[in-house]
């Protein structure tokens, strides 16, 4: 949890806020999936993972919004979710999958009213960033560097090309790899 709330949302608001473009204290348009992404990446860095993480949470969201032309409420996902739980399960304890499903459905389902199908609190989706992070890192591994500029998506090219025009990735970088070896 450090690395993700502290580590990255507090980070690349601070940094962002000292750079050149104080907007990126605040973020860019459209930031907030990578701003997700690149925390659940650094969460997950700690914690050993090789690949992007939430594919369960994914589904669970894919099936209540009706990926398959069935828009569904808590208890038709629920359902969903609780097979698709055991079967993936090494396990298959019964009892843990429909514990973990349900999770995953008050989860999604929060704040509404749970009766409505595909009505879910869409937050979540934002998560699925983590893919789009894990496959930049995986083109370019230096990408990783950039990230704590500011808060920017580093997988849009809109945001690359402007904080690239105004000289701010090179030079924020620069200024906070000084700032940390002078408290070394």
């Amino acid at each position: 949890m450090v690395a993700h709330e502290i580590g990255t949302h507090v980070a690349r608001r601070t940094n962002g806020e000292r750079s050149k473009l104080q907007l990126l204290g605040l973020g860019l348009d459209r930031y907030i999936r990578a701003e997700e992404g690149i925390a659940t990446y650094n969460q997950q860095l700690v914690e050993g993972a090789k690949e992007f993480a939430g594919v369960p949470r994914y589904l669970s969201v894919a099936v209540a919004k009706g990926v398959d032309g069935t828009p569904r409420d808590f208890r038709e996902t629920f359902e969903v979710i609780k097979d698709y739980r055991l079967l993936s399960s090494i396990k298959k304890n019964t009892d843990a999958a429909a514990e973990t499903a349900y999770n995953d459905c008050v989860r999604i389902f929060r704040g509404t009213t749970c009766n409505t199908p595909g009505a879910i609190y869409p937050k979540d989706m934002a998560y699925f960033g983590n893919r789009a992070i894990w496959a930049l890192v995986n083109k370019y591994s230096n990408a990783v560097e950039y990230f704590s500029i500011g808060k920017y998506d580093p997988t849009n090219e809109e945001h690359v090309a402007l904080l690239s025009q105004l000289g701010i990735l090179d030079e924020d970088l620069d200024e906070l790899e000084k700032e940390e070896s002078e408290q070394l």
